[in-house]
């Protein structure tokens, strides 16, 4: 099994369901959501998936999971017509809201 980080970036994105997201992942034990790989191909089923939050302050790690298939392609994440992107779908067993929660940032992963 391989590792993989990935990351968010609430000035390119915003999360607007986050909260929704955690809430889910308490009741259920688990949250799955379809999240852009960059160019990847190499992600497979199963692999470790980490999630880690930057552009702005909270920053660091907020989840962790396993990637449930293998890299895809659709449409682009940002909506531009004729764009595409790559995509796995994570299946994330830890997920923390950076607002409410303490998260694992830089000087503790130092």
């Amino acid at each position: 099994m391989n590792t993989y980080l990935f990351t968010w970036n609430p000035k390119k994105w915003d999360w607007v369901d986050l909260q929704d997201s955690v809430n889910q992942l308490k009741t259920d034990g688990y949250f799955e959501r379809r999240w852009g790989c960059g160019r990847s191909k190499k992600i497979q089923k199963g692999d470790r998936i980490f999630l880690i939050k930057l552009g702005e302050e909270p920053k660091g790690i907020i989840g962790s999971g396993y990637a449930k298939s293998a890299y895809f392609i659709d449409d682009h994440w940002n909506g531009t017509k004729g764009k595409t992107a790559h995509y796995i779908d994570i299946r994330f067993d830890v997920l923390i809201h950076p607002d409410h929660s303490p998260i694992l940032d830089r000087s503790t992963l130092e």
